[in-house]
């Protein structure tokens, strides 16, 4: 993990600070870090952390946090696991929650996104309806 004030590290502080708090961001995707305890750990200001993660990512760290965990979320779905599971274990309160995010970054629910996933797949959908016995 990156530390701020390696003197390997020729970024300028703000830089420093906007990767040393993604790379801890990284640690705790989905149990989440509050940026009061981020900002301990680092030894900066949560203002200052803010803004200069936004500066060079050019989003806030909760938005962030939120879409590496709709990307956990959309891992875990092309794994087959049910959606209320998904949630759970990419960070979300619940999935509602999941759903809201999802739809918003990727444009499409989690359901349908696992629907399509099964139809490239060849596999049975669990929301399709099961074919006629002949």
């Amino acid at each position: 993990m990156f530390r701020v004030g390696d003197p390997a590290d020729d970024r300028p502080a703000g830089r420093a600070a906007a990767h040393a708090l993604r790379d801890l961001l990284e640690e705790h995707i989905v149990d989440g870090l509050p940026l009061a305890d981020a900002a301990a750990v680092l030894h900066f200001d949560v203002a200052h952390l803010v803004r200069s993660f936004r500066r060079e990512f050019g989003m806030s760290p909760h938005q962030y946090l939120i879409s590496r965990r709709v990307d956990t979320a959309r891992r875990l779905i092309l794994t087959g696991r049910p959606l209320r599971s998904v949630a759970a274990d990419s960070g979300f309160h619940d999935q509602p929650h999941l759903n809201r995010h999802f739809k918003r970054i990727l444009g499409v629910s989690p359901g349908r996104y696992a629907g399509a996933r099964s139809l490239l797949s060849g596999a049975p959908s669990s929301s399709a309806p099961a074919s006629p016995a002949v």
